[in-house]
């Protein structure tokens, strides 16, 4: 069978048990109130809320370990809603420092940060967006006790791969030797591109098949993905550029579905909306949101960040209550 046979196969299964929970999330979102209820702040308040950032993270924001910084642009990395949650509802948050360079660092402050959880007598919750939940999946598939974590969202991670780390590799103009010397710029590696890449994580989620099950019957998970449609996205183009060294509006040929497994979804092209979808899980689908969108400031807003992690709990929260009653 083909490798798009395999991986179609694979994500119709995945579908079979998740429940696609978009409709009840923009029911929140567009209500006049969107705020935690008491009883949702006081489970919370015995909770670690824990932000991993994803690939990049170093150069979108002021950090020592990248040469190029562009917070200027971006000014922040999850920011908005660390700070939302802690000023206006006073709980414990924290944004994991990361590295884009190597899981390995990643996973290791990830375990730090449950082993400080335990000493504080707290669960924890995640919220990891792109690369950052990737990491945290090895780490929780590994945990010895996952009745520490309350609950996971994953924000636009990649688990079948990354369009853009496979042309990285395959493409039609040899981009990758232009790009390479650049990547210790973006404190970024070859080793995280394949790692990206969609046959690489096509394997790893086809191995770990059975962890995976077994790790969302223990803990509340919502895959969290975007349809990007007309919108302005940065990231579609920067796709069409590696696959085929041109813009559309150029040549009229830089078609992206020809990097996809199957038809070419409305994401922006850095991570398919299949692709983040973990198996059997709730998910959510925003719409008009750019992959960078939910985390960082850049490019015009079609989504209030504030209201979205609100939302996004009160969904999270209606799965958890009714085991802790």
């Amino acid at each position: 069978m083909k490798k798009s046979g395999i991986l179609f196969l694979l994500l119709f299964t995945q579908l079979l048990w998740a429940q696609n929970k978009t409709n009840e999330f923009y029911k929140v979102y567009n209500s006049k109130n969107t705020s935690l209820s008491s009883a949702q702040l006081k489970q919370l308040s015995k909770t670690k809320i824990i932000y991993i950032p994803g690939i990049l993270a170093e150069t979108f924001q002021e950090d020592p370990r990248s040469v190029l910084n562009l917070s200027f642009i971006t000014k922040e990395y999850f920011g908005t809603q660390v700070n939302y949650l802690k000023n206006n509802y006073q709980l414990d948050v924290i944004r994991l420092k990361t590295s884009s360079k190597t899981l390995a660092k990643t996973k290791r402050n990830i375990n730090l940060a449950i082993k400080k959880a335990k000493q504080e007598k707290k669960k924890v919750l995640f919220v990891a967006h792109s690369l950052g939940g990737l990491a945290l999946t090895e780490v929780l598939i590994e945990l010895k006790n996952p009745q520490i974590v309350q609950g996971v969202v994953f924000l636009q991670t990649p688990f079948w791969g990354s369009p853009i780390a496979t042309v990285y590799d395959n493409n039609t103009y040899y981009i990758k030797k232009v790009l390479r010397p650049l990547l210790p710029f973006f404190n970024t590696s070859e080793e995280i591109i394949t790692y990206l890449k969609q046959v690489t994580r096509m394997h790893y989620m086809h191995r770990n098949q059975l962890a995976l099950t077994q790790l969302n019957k223990a803990i509340p998970i919502i895959s969290v993905v975007s349809k990007a449609n007309d919108s302005f996205t940065l990231f579609e183009a920067a796709v069409n550029i590696m696959e085929y060294g041109c813009l559309s509006a150029i040549r009229g040929r830089c078609l992206t579905n020809t990097i996809y497994y199957g038809r070419k979804d409305q994401s922006d092209g850095m991570v398919p909306i299949n692709s983040g979808l973990y198996p059997d899980a709730n998910y959510i689908v925003l719409k008009n949101v750019d992959h960078g969108e939910t985390v960082v400031n850049l490019g015009p807003f079609n989504i209030s960040r504030t209201k979205m992690i609100d939302s996004i709990l009160q969904i999270l929260q209606a799965v958890t209550e009714p085991s802790n009653n």
